[in-house]
């Protein structure tokens, strides 16, 4: 790999989701009762989660792709199981100029928002001079050395997480992403700080080495929102096989192990 290769590598956060694991999360999903209308992939890459998807929900009128890489669209565009699907619609779009709530607002009820964010942090980004970002802003709120030391670094994928959850309130819609566990702590922590609306939430504990080559911990998050409900907890389980979990949880406004 040249060192272009690799710096756009990292710049992208470039962790393919493989079609074995793409297949196993949709199936999860299926097993869940998710029976999407529409199917949204903000971050679609070389498209497998896309085709995934295709298979496991017939039932789904639009399923949307949006890519930043040229070169994997172009990927998405030769893969012929895609491109005879006439539901498949795939745009090339930057996920932070594209405008996510003019989309989302054109959808009927029933949206799943799937995929596999970037696994990046803004300080790498800045590192390597990348453009790959949010404008910069303090989105936590955090204040004093908080705002300009540790907390203010954050993983891409915790703010792009939170746009999406502001995309899918007072809707009935799913989320369900591949994420470090601890960026999915992180959105629970966001939706009862803000008091938002969450009907349900799981994660599923993958193994990041195998699939990625990557040393974290990481997880596939599933969130079901309504227009109502405001459930701050999250269903812990260690695998995508397991039926055991553990529910963690807000007790006098802290996260606690197990409710």
């Amino acid at each position: 790999m040249s060192s272009n290769d690799r710096k756009t590598k990292l710049e992208y956060g470039d962790f393919q989701t493989p079609l074995e694991l793409a297949e196993m999360v949709c199936r999860k999903l299926v097993e869940l009762d998710v029976n999407p209308n529409t199917i949204i992939e903000p971050t679609c890459g070389v498209g497998n989660f896309l085709e995934a998807a295709a298979r496991s929900f017939p039932s789904a009128a639009k399923i949307i792709g949006v890519e930043i890489n040229q070169n994997y669209l172009r990927e998405v565009r030769l893969n012929k199981q895609l491109f005879k699907d006439q539901r498949c619609d795939i745009w090339q779009g930057d996920f932070f100029q594209f405008e996510w709530e003019s989309l989302v607002n054109q959808c009927s009820d029933r949206l799943l928002v799937l995929g596999n964010f970037p696994w990046v942090t803004n300080s790498q980004q800045g590192t390597l001079g990348s453009e790959n970002l949010p404008k910069k802003n303090n989105f936590q709120n955090h204040s004093g050395l908080d705002a300009l030391t540790g907390k203010s670094n954050f993983d891409i994928s915790e703010w792009m997480l939170i746009q999406a959850v502001q995309w899918l309130q007072k809707r009935d819609a799913y989320l369900a992403m591949l994420c470090k566990t601890a960026t999915a702590r992180k959105l629970l922590n966001y939706l009862h700080s803000q008091q938002l609306n969450l009907a349900d939430c799981a994660t599923y504990g993958i193994d990041a080495k195998k699939y990625f080559d990557a040393n974290v911990d990481a997880c596939l998050l599933v969130c079901k929102f309504d227009a109502h409900s405001q459930n701050y907890f999250c269903d812990v389980f260690s695998s995508l096989e397991s039926s055991d979990c553990n529910r963690i949880g807000y007790h006098n406004n802290l996260l606690v192990k197990d409710i």
